[in-house]
């Protein structure tokens, strides 16, 4: 029926309330029955509906023709359309009878409707013959009758001759007209084994019951159909939390008053094909079980986390953080090859002592985390060889192990390459920290471990301690740059003695200054005096400039001459060499005279240009003008003469203002070196260490505020943070460093040392630490440092970061380390549960291991059950309070059996085998680990497991 649940209960979307064709009350499906099964099935396919309650009035005549003709009969099914596919997924879905039933009482003058939803184990016959035909309606005012068919028929006809404008079949008539007794509907129920516990009585409202006065007038008729109900049809909020006895003061006196709290289940109430599996506003009805009917009557016992009325289902987890099932792989056929599953909620894993339970858990655990679980250490850090576990070692043997995640995501434990998480908590882990009273420091990784998976904090944390990180290097730096600039300071105090005295050289400045104005005044000139000398030098400075000039294009003119009177000559020379050569070869006398004559012009005009490039105009002009500068210039010079003289102490003066000058220079260079030790010996005197120090402190605060927002971890336990001094380290590092012939409360001072122990106050540790840093840098004669050490590894000790945060937990005014082992353990387990915001999978082996069980149940049960609709929880439990109360949404049941002789007695062919279902699944086939249900097998393994059952299916009136 369910084997598509191998994970346990699930949210499976239910209609518990569509009518048939044979409804014949406000029937719109017409008459073909057929037609009814092929749409309602494929819209139930559509929508994927697992639960579905058949409903009639006063019948299951339309249950009892779907049952018969169509879901036993797969022929027919594939007759009308379906495939084999198809049809499995139709044997998956749960059909149940629900039989409407109009009251013989009114309220607000109208009949009551009362629901029967019965078990699909009843037999059909049994529900005609021992329930249905034994209810009875009045017939008339004397006479009651049997509910069968043909009497409904009888009283409608009869009905029909006593008033003629009734219209209808007889059967509809009748059906309007008879209404029946909710005692004895009840009692015929209870009264009878068949039907007992395999029924539901549900009472649709017909207003707001958080809005009724249950005290006024006609309450009473109404507050016994409630107290009858096992469960109301509602979608309205108002009602659904009124029925869960939450707009009462307490939800005891809601027991009391109305015999138990009361879910509210849903239905489209279809009465067409437009309106199946359509209820009003998208608001389906969510129940988490299997599809069968004990698991959905696990409602009355769960009312709250049962059922959930909305468009999709409650409390969706990621897919990447629900771990979907393991499997073992292992050559020697020890353990079983079948995939063991697990549910997103809470997996409960039991078993007989050495069944497997805690091997299943740590190596899923190892699987998913095998980098952190390094010879079974935590992955917050905690040595675990003292559990004696003794596995053995995966690669000696052809052994693996895989863990699917419902995203697809396979992980195997050969494989050590995994990102995803996940919280591990062995088995007496927190029993080991709950004994060891001193053990702070695991006390503080397990809180900080726990606390960091709150990612907002964990961020927040991380990003204070790079900040604390860097300061501590920015104090390291100002302590170095303090002994830099104490090495500069002498230096630059070398430096300024080197270039000389200031007072000397200021006195030296004075008396040049003065020479040089005396010199000043004798050499001084007037403004006219001045303008002409610098007209007069101007002059000749102009008139020598161009001389030369003149001189360079005479010269340039020149060679130009020479070569251009050169080359004539040459040319000349050529020609006569030419013409005689050639004359005498030339016959014609005429053309002989008339060569000689134009030689004889040729000649003529060489000669006229020669003559007058060697008579060139051009440069004798530019020797005149060069001689008549050459006079300019010498006048010039004779009339500047006299200015001279009077200017003749000029360089004499020079001289001084160059001397003058570099003592201005030096004074300058030794002021700024003053500056500069002036700057030096601020830094050496201000309190840049101190001011970083401080504001290291002050990001401790910060940490603490952090964690101070996650303070409250439970209505009365409270979290507490404490800033911690490591005095050791302070000791090593600086006490140990300064001389003891005089104890350091002498040194420092007694309100900062006891003899030689360093007292930490948190409210004045920063004027203590000031006051030995100014006795340290000022050299008081009382300080005395060991010689194997400088100022500045002193310094370096007294500045280092000796801070952390400690952590306590506060129990109604009880310390966590003050507390009994008991009491401590169950603190440490909320707290695991309570401030874990992670939303991965947490993996925890028998927490209540010296836990009494009145605590596990007071204590634990709504923890557990809380955390596990924000996370997935696999918890391993020999107590039965652990699994049935915090209602398990999945039991895995581990066995080992040692083979007798090629068998085995118990399991089936494996040393460890796996079995694993819901809570409410239940049957006894045999002998066999395989043949029994999850409820058998929590009832014989654990102790009070049956009285755990009890216990949950009274906590709420049943």
């Amino acid at each position: 029926m369910y084997t598509e649940y191998k994970e346990g209960s699930k949210w499976i979307k239910c209609d518990f309330h569509i009518h048939t064709p044979c409804s014949v009350l406000n029937n719109q499906f017409g008459d073909n029955f057929e037609e009814y099964v092929k749409k309602m099935l494929r819209k139930a396919l559509e929508n994927d509906i697992q639960v579905i309650a058949i409903t009639d009035y006063y019948t299951i005549d339309g249950y009892k023709k779907l049952k018969e003709e169509y879901l036993e009969n797969e022929v027919k099914l594939k007759e009308i359309g379906f495939s084999d596919e198809e049809i499995l997924k139709i044997k998956q879905i749960l059909f149940l009878a629900n039989i409407e039933f109009r009251l013989n009482v009114l309220i607000n003058n109208s009949k009551v409707n009362f629901h029967v939803i019965l078990s699909n184990e009843i037999k059909i016959r049994d529900i005609e013959n021992n329930f249905l035909s034994r209810i009875e309606f009045f017939y008339n005012g004397k006479e009651v009758r049997s509910l069968r068919k043909e009497e409904v028929e009888n009283l409608g006809k009869r009905l029909k001759e006593e008033q003629p404008e009734l219209k209808g079949s007889d059967y509809k008539i009748g059906i309007e007209q008879i209404a029946v007794d909710s005692y004895k509907i009840i009692e015929l129920l209870e009264n009878s084994s068949i039907f007992r516990n395999k029924y539901l009585i549900v009472v649709p409202p017909d207003e707001d019951l958080s809005n009724l006065n249950w005290r006024g007038q006609s309450h009473h008729t109404r507050k016994i159909l409630i107290q009858q109900a096992h469960c109301l049809f509602s979608s309205n909020k108002n009602t659904i939390s009124w029925g869960l006895g939450e707009k009462s003061e307490n939800k005891e006196e809601y027991v009391k008053e109305f015999f138990s709290l009361k879910s509210c289940i849903h239905g489209s109430d279809a009465h067409c094909y437009e309106k199946l599996f359509r209820p009003d506003e998208n608001r389906y009805c969510w129940v988490k079980s299997i599809p069968t009917f004990e698991g959905i009557r696990q409602m009355l016992f769960e009312p709250k986390e049962r059922v959930y009325i909305g468009e999709t289902f409650p409390n969706r987890k990621q897919p990447y953080n629900i771990i979907k099932r393991v499997k073992f792989i292992d050559s020697k056929n020890e353990f079983q090859n079948d995939w063991i599953y697990f549910n997103e909620g809470l997996n409960s894993i039991i078993g007989g002592k050495s069944s497997g339970k805690s091997l299943l858990l740590y190596y899923i655990a190892k699987t998913v985390i095998s980098k952190k679980i390094t010879n079974l250490k935590m992955e917050i850090g905690s040595d675990l060889n003292f559990l004696g576990y003794d596995f053995q070692k995966e690669e000696e043997r052809k052994f693996d192990f895989i863990v699917e995640w419902a995203d697809g995501v396979k992980i195997n434990l050969k494989n050590e390459e995994s990102k995803r998480k996940i919280t591990y908590i062995p088995q007496m882990y927190i029993n080991y920290i709950a004994e060891n009273k001193n053990n702070k420091n695991e006390l503080n990784n397990i809180l900080l471990g726990i606390l960091n998976e709150n990612k907002e904090f964990k961020n927040n944390i991380e990003n204070i301690d790079k900040e604390i990180y860097q300061k501590s290097v920015e104090i390291n730096e100002e302590i170095n740059i303090f002994f830099r600039n104490k090495v500069k300071l002498i230096e630059l105090e070398n430096e300024k003695i080197d270039i000389g005295d200031l007072e000397g050289i200021k006195k030296n400045i004075d008396r040049l200054e003065k020479e040089n104005q005396e010199i000043g005044y004798i050499s001084v000139l007037n403004d006219n005096e001045k303008k002409e000398y610098l007209d007069i030098s101007n002059s000749i400075k102009n008139k020598k400039e161009e001389l030369e000039k003149y001189k360079q294009n005479v010269n340039i003119r020149q060679l130009y001459v020479n070569k251009l009177i050169e080359k004539i000559k040459e040319t000349s020379v050529v020609l006569n060499e030419i013409f005689f050569e050639d004359l005498n070869k030339i016959d014609d006398n005429e053309v002989k005279e008339n060569l000689k004559s134009l030689n004889e012009n040729v000649k003529s005009k060489i000669l006229e240009v020669k003559n007058y490039l060697q008579n060139d105009n051009f440069i004798f002009k530019v020797c005149e003008k060069t001689k008549l500068l050459e006079e300019e210039i010498v006048n010039s010079q004779n009339n500047i003469k006299k200015y001279e003289e009077k200017m003749g102490n000029m360089e004499k003066q020079l001289n001084l203002v160059k001397l003058l000058e570099q003592e201005k220079q030096k004074k300058i260079l030794i002021e700024e070196k003053e500056k500069e030790i002036i700057l030096l010996k601020n830094d050496l005197t201000n309190k840049k260490i101190l001011e970083k120090y401080q504001e290291l402190l002050a990001l401790y605060e910060n940490k603490i505020l952090e964690h101070l927002k996650l303070k409250n971890i439970s209505e009365d336990i409270e979290l507490v943070v404490k800033l911690k001094f490591d005095i050791d380290s302070f000791k090593e590092k600086f006490s140990e460093k300064i001389s003891k012939k005089l104890v350091l409360e002498k040194q420092f001072g007694e309100n900062i040392f006891i003899g030689n122990e360093f007292k930490f106050t948190k409210d004045c540790h920063l004027e203590n630490i000031k006051n030995i840093y100014d006795k340290l840098i000022n050299n008081k004669e009382e300080i005395k440092i060991n010689q194997s050490y400088s100022l500045e590894e002193v310094l370096e000790g007294l500045f280092k970061d000796y801070f952390s945060i400690e952590y306590d937990l506060v129990q109604n005014g009880d310390s966590l380390l003050e507390m009994s082992p008991g009491k401590r353990g169950i603190v440490l387990f909320q707290l695991f549960l309570q401030l874990s915001n992670s939303d991965t999978p947490i993996l925890i082996d028998q927490p209540e291991d010296n836990l009494d069980n009145r605590t596990i149940y007071q204590e634990l049960n709504t923890f557990i059950k809380n955390r596990k609709l924000k996370r997935q929880i696999i918890l391993i439990s020999h107590n039965a309070n652990l699994v049935v109360s915090t209602d398990s949404e999945n039991v895995i049941v581990a066995n080992q059996e040692i083979k007798k002789g090629n068998n085995y007695e118990y399991n089936e062919k494996y040393k460890f085998e796996y079995i694993n279902g819901a809570l409410e699944e239940t049957f006894n086939n045999g002998k066999k680990f395989h043949e029994k249900g999850i409820r058998e097998h929590v009832c014989e393994i654990l102790e009070g497991g049956e009285k755990a059952f009890k216990i949950r299916e009274k906590k709420y009136g049943f």
